[in-house]
Protein backbone atom coordinates (compact mmCIF):
# COMPACT_ATOMS: atom_id res chain seq x y z
CA UNK A 1 0.00 0.00 0.00
CA UNK A 2 2.82 2.39 0.89
CA UNK A 3 4.54 1.62 -2.43
CA UNK A 4 1.34 2.46 -4.32
CA UNK A 5 1.01 5.76 -2.45
CA UNK A 6 4.58 6.67 -3.44
CA UNK A 7 3.68 6.12 -7.10
CA UNK A 8 0.87 8.69 -6.94
CA UNK A 9 1.64 12.19 -8.24
CA UNK A 10 2.55 14.67 -5.52
CA UNK A 11 0.47 17.53 -6.94
CA UNK A 12 -3.29 17.89 -6.70
CA UNK A 13 -3.41 18.54 -10.44
CA UNK A 14 -1.56 15.29 -11.21
CA UNK A 15 -3.87 13.23 -9.00
CA UNK A 16 -7.06 14.80 -10.38
CA UNK A 17 -5.83 14.40 -13.94
CA UNK A 18 -4.88 10.78 -13.33
CA UNK A 19 -8.28 10.09 -11.79
CA UNK A 20 -10.12 11.67 -14.72
CA UNK A 21 -8.03 9.77 -17.25
CA UNK A 22 -8.57 6.51 -15.37
CA UNK A 23 -12.33 7.04 -15.36
CA UNK A 24 -12.30 8.02 -19.05
CA UNK A 25 -10.22 4.97 -19.96
CA UNK A 26 -12.44 2.64 -17.93
CA UNK A 27 -15.56 4.12 -19.50
CA UNK A 28 -14.15 3.67 -22.99
CA UNK A 29 -13.04 0.11 -22.31
CA UNK A 30 -16.51 -0.75 -21.03
CA UNK A 31 -18.03 0.93 -24.07
CA UNK A 32 -15.73 -0.97 -26.44
CA UNK A 33 -16.47 -4.25 -24.66
CA UNK A 34 -20.22 -3.62 -24.86
CA UNK A 35 -19.92 -2.58 -28.51
CA UNK A 36 -18.03 -5.74 -29.45
CA UNK A 37 -20.42 -7.88 -27.44
CA UNK A 38 -23.36 -6.50 -29.42
CA UNK A 39 -21.78 -5.91 -32.82
CA UNK A 40 -19.50 -8.96 -32.85
CA UNK A 41 -22.32 -11.49 -33.29
CA UNK A 42 -23.87 -9.21 -35.92
CA UNK A 43 -20.64 -9.14 -37.94
CA UNK A 44 -20.40 -12.93 -37.74
CA UNK A 45 -24.01 -13.24 -38.88
CA UNK A 46 -23.38 -10.94 -41.86
CA UNK A 47 -20.39 -13.12 -42.84
CA UNK A 48 -22.57 -16.24 -42.62
CA UNK A 49 -25.27 -14.65 -44.81
CA UNK A 50 -22.72 -13.55 -47.41
CA UNK A 51 -21.26 -17.07 -47.45
CA UNK A 52 -24.75 -18.58 -47.92
CA UNK A 53 -25.43 -16.23 -50.83
CA UNK A 54 -22.09 -17.12 -52.46
CA UNK A 55 -22.84 -20.83 -51.95
CA UNK A 56 -26.17 -20.31 -53.72
CA UNK A 57 -24.47 -18.52 -56.61
CA UNK A 58 -21.90 -21.31 -56.94
CA UNK A 59 -24.65 -23.92 -56.88
CA UNK A 60 -26.62 -22.01 -59.51
CA UNK A 61 -23.59 -21.96 -61.84
CA UNK A 62 -23.30 -25.75 -61.50
CA UNK A 63 -26.86 -26.32 -62.75
CA UNK A 64 -26.78 -23.86 -65.70
CA UNK A 65 -25.95 -24.37 -69.32
CA UNK A 66 -22.85 -22.55 -70.62
CA UNK A 67 -24.90 -19.80 -72.23
CA UNK A 68 -26.89 -19.29 -69.05
CA UNK A 69 -23.66 -19.23 -67.05
CA UNK A 70 -22.23 -16.45 -69.21
CA UNK A 71 -25.45 -14.43 -68.98
CA UNK A 72 -25.64 -14.88 -65.20
CA UNK A 73 -21.96 -13.94 -64.84
CA UNK A 74 -22.48 -10.78 -66.86
CA UNK A 75 -25.44 -9.95 -64.66
CA UNK A 76 -23.48 -10.42 -61.44
CA UNK A 77 -20.45 -8.40 -62.55
CA UNK A 78 -22.54 -5.78 -64.34
CA UNK A 79 -24.72 -5.14 -61.31
CA UNK A 80 -21.64 -4.80 -59.10
CA UNK A 81 -22.51 -7.69 -56.83
CA UNK A 82 -19.24 -9.49 -57.69
CA UNK A 83 -15.97 -8.42 -59.32
CA UNK A 84 -14.23 -10.95 -61.56
CA UNK A 85 -10.46 -10.96 -60.90
CA UNK A 86 -7.85 -11.74 -63.55
CA UNK A 87 -4.91 -11.38 -61.12
CA UNK A 88 -3.79 -14.26 -58.92
CA UNK A 89 -5.27 -14.32 -55.41
CA UNK A 90 -3.28 -13.28 -52.31
CA UNK A 91 -1.60 -15.97 -50.22
CA UNK A 92 -3.69 -17.82 -47.67
CA UNK A 93 -2.98 -15.93 -44.41
CA UNK A 94 -4.72 -15.38 -41.09
CA UNK A 95 -7.33 -12.64 -40.90
CA UNK A 96 -5.99 -9.82 -38.70
CA UNK A 97 -6.98 -9.32 -35.07
CA UNK A 98 -9.50 -11.90 -33.90
CA UNK A 99 -11.37 -9.39 -31.71
CA UNK A 100 -12.07 -6.97 -34.56
CA UNK A 101 -15.43 -6.97 -36.29
CA UNK A 102 -13.80 -7.49 -39.69
CA UNK A 103 -12.03 -10.60 -38.39
CA UNK A 104 -15.30 -12.00 -37.10
CA UNK A 105 -16.95 -11.31 -40.44
CA UNK A 106 -14.15 -12.98 -42.39
CA UNK A 107 -13.90 -15.96 -40.05
CA UNK A 108 -17.63 -16.61 -40.21
CA UNK A 109 -17.56 -16.28 -43.99
CA UNK A 110 -14.68 -18.76 -44.33
CA UNK A 111 -16.36 -21.27 -42.04
CA UNK A 112 -19.69 -21.20 -43.90
CA UNK A 113 -18.45 -21.43 -47.52
CA UNK A 114 -18.80 -24.72 -49.40
CA UNK A 115 -15.74 -26.99 -49.09
CA UNK A 116 -14.97 -26.74 -52.83
CA UNK A 117 -14.87 -22.91 -52.69
CA UNK A 118 -11.47 -21.46 -51.79
CA UNK A 119 -11.21 -18.34 -49.62
CA UNK A 120 -8.50 -15.69 -49.35
CA UNK A 121 -8.27 -12.39 -47.44
CA UNK A 122 -6.52 -9.24 -48.66
CA UNK A 123 -5.71 -6.26 -46.40
CA UNK A 124 -4.58 -3.81 -49.08
CA UNK A 125 -5.54 -1.43 -50.47
CA UNK A 126 -8.71 -2.12 -48.48
CA UNK A 127 -9.68 -5.23 -46.50
CA UNK A 128 -11.75 -7.52 -48.75
CA UNK A 129 -12.32 -11.27 -49.33
CA UNK A 130 -11.44 -13.36 -52.40
CA UNK A 131 -13.70 -16.32 -53.25
CA UNK A 132 -13.14 -19.01 -55.92
CA UNK A 133 -16.23 -20.37 -57.66
CA UNK A 134 -16.74 -22.96 -60.39
CA UNK A 135 -18.31 -21.70 -63.62
CA UNK A 136 -18.75 -24.88 -65.54
CA UNK A 137 -15.29 -26.29 -66.15
CA UNK A 138 -13.65 -22.97 -65.29
CA UNK A 139 -12.54 -21.82 -61.84
CA UNK A 140 -12.59 -18.06 -61.36
CA UNK A 141 -11.71 -15.76 -58.45
CA UNK A 142 -14.13 -13.08 -57.39
CA UNK A 143 -14.05 -10.30 -54.83
CA UNK A 144 -16.86 -8.45 -53.14
CA UNK A 145 -17.30 -4.84 -54.25
CA UNK A 146 -15.38 -2.19 -52.24
CA UNK A 147 -18.65 -0.69 -50.98
CA UNK A 148 -19.42 -3.88 -49.12
CA UNK A 149 -16.05 -4.17 -47.35
CA UNK A 150 -14.46 -0.72 -47.73
CA UNK A 151 -14.56 0.13 -44.01
CA UNK A 152 -11.57 -0.71 -41.90
CA UNK A 153 -11.90 -2.41 -38.56
CA UNK A 154 -14.47 -0.62 -36.48
CA UNK A 155 -12.30 -1.17 -33.43
CA UNK A 156 -9.87 1.39 -34.88
CA UNK A 157 -12.62 3.97 -35.06
CA UNK A 158 -13.65 3.11 -31.52
CA UNK A 159 -10.08 3.64 -30.29
CA UNK A 160 -9.85 6.96 -32.10
CA UNK A 161 -13.09 8.07 -30.48
CA UNK A 162 -11.75 6.93 -27.10
CA UNK A 163 -8.51 8.85 -27.53
CA UNK A 164 -10.46 11.94 -28.56
CA UNK A 165 -12.66 11.69 -25.47
CA UNK A 166 -9.59 11.20 -23.26
CA UNK A 167 -7.94 14.24 -24.85
CA UNK A 168 -11.06 16.29 -24.14
CA UNK A 169 -11.08 14.98 -20.55
CA UNK A 170 -7.44 16.04 -20.19
CA UNK A 171 -8.19 19.52 -21.53
CA UNK A 172 -11.15 19.86 -19.18
CA UNK A 173 -9.00 18.67 -16.27
CA UNK A 174 -6.36 21.25 -17.14
CA UNK A 175 -8.97 24.01 -17.20
CA UNK A 176 -10.60 22.90 -13.93
CA UNK A 177 -7.31 22.37 -12.13
CA UNK A 178 -5.95 25.71 -13.33
CA UNK A 179 -8.98 27.47 -11.88
CA UNK A 180 -8.42 25.60 -8.60
CA UNK A 181 -4.64 25.94 -8.45
CA UNK A 182 -4.50 29.70 -8.96
CA UNK A 183 -6.40 30.63 -5.76
CA UNK A 184 -4.60 27.82 -3.90
CA UNK A 185 -1.25 29.32 -4.90
CA UNK A 186 -2.51 32.71 -3.74
CA UNK A 187 -3.45 31.23 -0.35
CA UNK A 188 -0.12 29.42 0.04
CA UNK A 189 1.93 32.49 -0.91
CA UNK A 190 -0.18 34.77 1.27
CA UNK A 191 0.20 32.42 4.25
CA UNK A 192 3.95 32.33 3.71
CA UNK A 193 4.17 36.11 3.54
CA UNK A 194 2.01 36.48 6.65
CA UNK A 195 4.42 34.11 8.38
CA UNK A 196 7.22 36.47 7.39
CA UNK A 197 5.40 39.39 8.98
CA UNK A 198 3.96 40.98 5.85
CA UNK A 199 0.51 42.56 5.72
CA UNK A 200 -1.29 40.52 3.03
CA UNK A 201 -4.95 40.12 2.16
CA UNK A 202 -6.56 37.78 -0.34
CA UNK A 203 -8.84 39.19 -3.06
CA UNK A 204 -12.60 38.73 -2.98
CA UNK A 205 -13.38 35.66 -5.10
CA UNK A 206 -16.69 35.18 -6.88
CA UNK A 207 -16.86 31.45 -6.12
CA UNK A 208 -18.63 30.82 -2.80
CA UNK A 209 -16.11 28.32 -1.38
CA UNK A 210 -13.10 30.44 -2.30
CA UNK A 211 -14.81 33.58 -1.04
CA UNK A 212 -15.36 31.88 2.33
CA UNK A 213 -11.69 30.84 2.49
CA UNK A 214 -10.59 34.38 1.62
CA UNK A 215 -12.93 35.88 4.24
CA UNK A 216 -11.59 33.68 7.03
CA UNK A 217 -8.00 34.15 5.90
CA UNK A 218 -8.33 37.93 5.83
CA UNK A 219 -9.98 37.86 9.27
CA UNK A 220 -7.08 35.78 10.57
CA UNK A 221 -4.61 38.21 9.00
CA UNK A 222 -6.39 41.16 10.62
CA UNK A 223 -6.34 39.41 14.01
CA UNK A 224 -2.65 38.64 13.67
CA UNK A 225 -1.93 42.22 12.69
CA UNK A 226 -3.87 43.47 15.71
CA UNK A 227 -2.06 41.04 18.02
CA UNK A 228 1.25 42.14 16.56
CA UNK A 229 0.40 45.77 17.19
CA UNK A 230 -0.51 44.97 20.82
CA UNK A 231 2.67 42.94 21.25
CA UNK A 232 4.82 45.72 19.79
CA UNK A 233 3.13 48.22 22.12
CA UNK A 234 3.73 45.94 25.11
CA UNK A 235 7.39 45.47 24.17
CA UNK A 236 7.84 49.19 23.84
CA UNK A 237 6.19 49.71 27.24
CA UNK A 238 8.38 47.05 28.87
CA UNK A 239 11.47 48.55 27.30
CA UNK A 240 10.59 52.01 28.61
CA UNK A 241 9.21 51.04 32.04
CA UNK A 242 12.08 48.73 32.95
CA UNK A 243 15.04 50.40 31.33
CA UNK A 244 14.22 53.91 32.54
CA UNK A 245 14.51 53.11 36.27
CA UNK A 246 17.56 50.92 35.55
CA UNK A 247 19.25 53.83 33.82
CA UNK A 248 18.42 56.18 36.70
CA UNK A 249 19.71 53.64 39.22
CA UNK A 250 22.94 53.17 37.33
CA UNK A 251 23.52 56.93 37.08
CA UNK A 252 22.83 57.31 40.79
CA UNK A 253 25.34 54.61 41.67
CA UNK A 254 27.99 55.98 39.31
CA UNK A 255 27.58 59.46 40.80
CA UNK A 256 28.36 58.08 44.25
CA UNK A 257 31.01 55.54 43.22
CA UNK A 258 32.26 55.30 39.64
CA UNK A 259 33.27 51.62 39.81
CA UNK A 260 30.50 50.40 42.09
CA UNK A 261 29.99 46.60 41.71
CA UNK A 262 26.24 47.11 41.54
CA UNK A 263 26.66 48.84 38.15
CA UNK A 264 27.79 45.54 36.59
CA UNK A 265 24.68 43.83 37.92
CA UNK A 266 22.48 46.58 36.47
CA UNK A 267 24.18 46.25 33.08
CA UNK A 268 23.62 42.50 33.19
CA UNK A 269 19.92 43.04 33.97
CA UNK A 270 19.75 45.49 31.07
CA UNK A 271 21.36 42.92 28.75
CA UNK A 272 18.86 40.28 29.89
CA UNK A 273 15.94 42.64 29.21
CA UNK A 274 17.41 43.33 25.77
CA UNK A 275 17.50 39.61 25.00
CA UNK A 276 13.91 39.20 26.14
CA UNK A 277 12.88 42.03 23.82
CA UNK A 278 14.91 40.57 20.96
CA UNK A 279 13.20 37.20 21.43
CA UNK A 280 9.79 38.87 21.42
CA UNK A 281 10.55 40.80 18.24
CA UNK A 282 12.10 37.79 16.48
CA UNK A 283 8.72 36.28 15.63
CA UNK A 284 7.82 38.98 13.09
CA UNK A 285 11.08 40.52 11.99
CA UNK A 286 10.10 43.80 13.61
CA UNK A 287 8.45 44.99 10.41
CA UNK A 288 11.84 45.10 8.69
CA UNK A 289 11.75 44.99 4.89
CA UNK A 290 13.62 42.30 2.96
CA UNK A 291 16.37 43.33 0.54
CA UNK A 292 18.56 41.55 -1.99
CA UNK A 293 22.15 41.62 -0.75
CA UNK A 294 25.39 39.65 -0.55
CA UNK A 295 25.61 37.66 2.68
CA UNK A 296 29.41 37.49 2.42
CA UNK A 297 29.56 41.27 2.90
CA UNK A 298 27.65 40.99 6.16
CA UNK A 299 29.92 38.16 7.35
CA UNK A 300 33.05 40.19 6.62
CA UNK A 301 31.60 43.22 8.42
CA UNK A 302 30.88 41.20 11.57
CA UNK A 303 34.26 39.44 11.38
CA UNK A 304 35.92 42.86 11.30
CA UNK A 305 34.05 43.90 14.46
CA UNK A 306 35.17 40.76 16.30
CA UNK A 307 38.74 41.23 15.09
CA UNK A 308 38.68 44.74 16.55
CA UNK A 309 37.93 43.04 19.89
CA UNK A 310 41.02 40.88 19.32
CA UNK A 311 38.88 37.82 18.52
CA UNK A 312 39.68 36.94 14.89
CA UNK A 313 37.55 34.54 12.84
CA UNK A 314 39.03 32.60 9.94
CA UNK A 315 36.87 33.18 6.86
CA UNK A 316 36.25 30.69 4.05
CA UNK A 317 33.79 32.50 1.84
CA UNK A 318 32.58 30.97 -1.42
CA UNK A 319 30.94 33.11 -4.14
CA UNK A 320 27.24 33.51 -3.32
CA UNK A 321 24.29 34.73 -5.40
CA UNK A 322 22.29 37.67 -4.13
CA UNK A 323 20.08 36.54 -1.24
CA UNK A 324 16.80 38.08 -0.07
CA UNK A 325 16.87 38.70 3.69
CA UNK A 326 16.25 41.25 6.45
CA UNK A 327 19.63 42.90 7.11
CA UNK A 328 19.22 43.66 10.83
CA UNK A 329 17.65 40.29 11.60
CA UNK A 330 20.32 38.42 9.67
CA UNK A 331 23.04 40.45 11.38
CA UNK A 332 21.53 39.41 14.71
CA UNK A 333 21.56 35.75 13.60
CA UNK A 334 25.22 35.73 12.62
CA UNK A 335 26.31 37.93 15.53
CA UNK A 336 24.60 35.63 18.06
CA UNK A 337 26.21 32.52 16.58
CA UNK A 338 29.64 34.14 16.45
CA UNK A 339 29.22 35.55 19.97
CA UNK A 340 28.31 32.08 21.26
CA UNK A 341 31.42 30.64 19.61
CA UNK A 342 33.58 33.30 21.26
CA UNK A 343 31.86 32.99 24.65
CA UNK A 344 32.00 29.21 24.92
CA UNK A 345 35.07 28.30 22.85
CA UNK A 346 37.44 31.15 21.83
CA UNK A 347 39.44 28.59 19.80
CA UNK A 348 39.05 27.25 16.28
CA UNK A 349 36.78 30.16 15.33
CA UNK A 350 35.76 30.04 11.67
CA UNK A 351 32.96 31.15 9.37
CA UNK A 352 32.29 29.37 6.09
CA UNK A 353 29.80 30.15 3.35
CA UNK A 354 28.71 28.04 0.39
CA UNK A 355 25.91 27.68 -2.13
CA UNK A 356 24.29 24.32 -2.83
CA UNK A 357 21.02 23.25 -4.49
CA UNK A 358 19.14 26.52 -4.17
CA UNK A 359 20.28 27.25 -0.60
CA UNK A 360 22.91 29.56 0.86
CA UNK A 361 24.73 28.00 3.80
CA UNK A 362 26.58 29.81 6.59
CA UNK A 363 28.60 27.69 9.04
CA UNK A 364 29.99 29.10 12.29
CA UNK A 365 32.58 26.70 13.75
CA UNK A 366 34.56 26.48 16.96
CA UNK A 367 36.67 24.04 18.97
CA UNK A 368 34.87 24.43 22.27
CA UNK A 369 33.13 21.81 24.42
CA UNK A 370 30.27 21.51 21.94
CA UNK A 371 26.76 20.36 22.77
CA UNK A 372 25.91 16.75 23.70
CA UNK A 373 23.89 15.00 21.01
CA UNK A 374 20.96 14.30 23.34
CA UNK A 375 20.67 18.04 24.16
CA UNK A 376 20.77 19.45 20.61
CA UNK A 377 17.01 19.30 20.02
CA UNK A 378 16.07 21.23 23.18
CA UNK A 379 18.74 23.92 22.64
CA UNK A 380 16.33 25.73 20.31
CA UNK A 381 13.86 26.17 23.14
CA UNK A 382 13.97 29.48 25.07
CA UNK A 383 15.70 29.64 28.46
CA UNK A 384 17.62 26.41 27.71
CA UNK A 385 21.36 25.95 28.16
CA UNK A 386 23.59 22.95 27.67
CA UNK A 387 24.98 21.21 30.70
CA UNK A 388 28.54 20.82 29.43
CA UNK A 389 30.95 23.72 29.75
CA UNK A 390 28.29 26.44 29.87
CA UNK A 391 27.05 26.65 33.45
CA UNK A 392 29.81 29.05 34.47
CA UNK A 393 29.19 31.41 31.52
CA UNK A 394 26.48 34.02 32.14
CA UNK A 395 23.50 34.00 29.82
CA UNK A 396 19.72 33.63 29.57
CA UNK A 397 19.48 30.70 27.16
CA UNK A 398 17.72 32.83 24.56
CA UNK A 399 20.52 33.25 22.01
CA UNK A 400 19.90 30.11 19.96
CA UNK A 401 16.13 30.45 20.38
CA UNK A 402 16.33 33.93 18.82
CA UNK A 403 18.55 32.62 16.02
CA UNK A 404 16.17 29.73 15.31
CA UNK A 405 13.10 32.00 15.14
CA UNK A 406 14.80 34.49 12.84
CA UNK A 407 16.14 31.76 10.57
CA UNK A 408 12.69 30.16 10.29
CA UNK A 409 11.27 33.62 9.60
CA UNK A 410 13.47 33.59 6.46
CA UNK A 411 12.26 30.11 5.51
CA UNK A 412 15.58 28.54 6.55
CA UNK A 413 16.79 25.95 9.04
CA UNK A 414 19.33 25.93 11.87
CA UNK A 415 21.32 22.79 12.62
CA UNK A 416 23.87 22.13 15.40
CA UNK A 417 26.40 19.41 14.59
CA UNK A 418 29.39 18.20 16.56
CA UNK A 419 32.70 18.66 14.73
CA UNK A 420 35.12 15.83 14.20
CA UNK A 421 37.95 16.41 16.67
CA UNK A 422 35.79 18.41 19.06
CA UNK A 423 33.76 21.59 18.86
CA UNK A 424 30.50 22.66 17.28
CA UNK A 425 29.29 23.63 13.81
CA UNK A 426 26.22 25.90 13.85
CA UNK A 427 24.90 25.80 10.28
CA UNK A 428 22.24 28.08 8.78
CA UNK A 429 20.61 27.12 5.47
CA UNK A 430 18.60 29.84 3.72
CA UNK A 431 16.52 29.35 0.54
CA UNK A 432 17.57 31.50 -2.37
CA UNK A 433 14.17 32.00 -3.97
CA UNK A 434 12.04 34.96 -2.99
CA UNK A 435 8.32 34.53 -2.28
CA UNK A 436 6.02 36.72 -4.37
CA UNK A 437 2.25 36.85 -3.99
CA UNK A 438 0.54 36.27 -7.33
Amino acid sequence: MAAMVKLLPRTLFGRNLGLLLAFALLAQLLWVAAFLYVQGPRAAEVGRLVAIELNAIDSAFAHMAPAEQRAYLNYLTGSGRLILQENPPPPDTAVGNSISLVARFAGSMRDNLSPDMAFRWADAPQPHPWVRMNIGDRRAWFTLPPSAMSRESLITSVLLVSLTIMALATAIALLIQRRINRPLRDVVDAARLVGEGADVRLPEYSVAELAEVATHFNAMSDNLRGMEAVRAEMLAGISHDIRTPLTKLRLALESRERNAPEVAHIERIDAIVSQFLDYGRAGSGGGEQMVDADLNTLVMQLAGEFEARDVPFQLSLAPLPALRFRPVSMQRVLANLMENAVRYARTGLEVRTRYDEGHVHVDVLDRGPGIPYDQVARMRQPFTRADTGRASVPGTGLGLAIVDRLVRLHGGTLSLVARSGGGLCASVALPLRAVVLR
